[in-house]
């Protein structure tokens, strides 16, 4: 997974063995060195058939600092009450010359 910088990836949870229509929360959770970047619940996912989406900002990405690793987890409850959370994906962010907004 790569979530460069000052742009506006797309972050997105595959499920294989979970009807998405059964999931009743879920958070997506980005953090680096111990710090909260975002945290994303359900109701700003794009919902599809086996996956779940959500789109980050540019003020998101650029509170990435870079080179420095960043942790991406996906909690997730069910609606008989079952909680679950994915493997932690960690990646790399990369430098980019131009700060900032744009």
């Amino acid at each position: 997974m790569i979530i460069p910088r000052g742009t506006t990836p797309s972050v997105q949870y595959v499920f294989n063995t979970v009807n998405v229509s059964e999931i009743v929360v879920a958070y997506l959770t980005i953090e680096q060195n111990g710090t909260l970047i975002t945290e994303k619940d359900l109701t700003t996912a794009d919902v599809g058939e086996k996956t779940l989406t959500w789109k980050l900002t540019q003020v998101e990405t650029l509170k990435i600092k870079d080179k420095i690793p960043i942790r991406v987890q996906v909690r997730y409850k069910l609606s008989d009450g079952s909680a679950f959370d994915s493997l932690i994906t960690t990646c790399s962010p990369y430098e980019i010359l131009k700060e900032g907004v744009i």
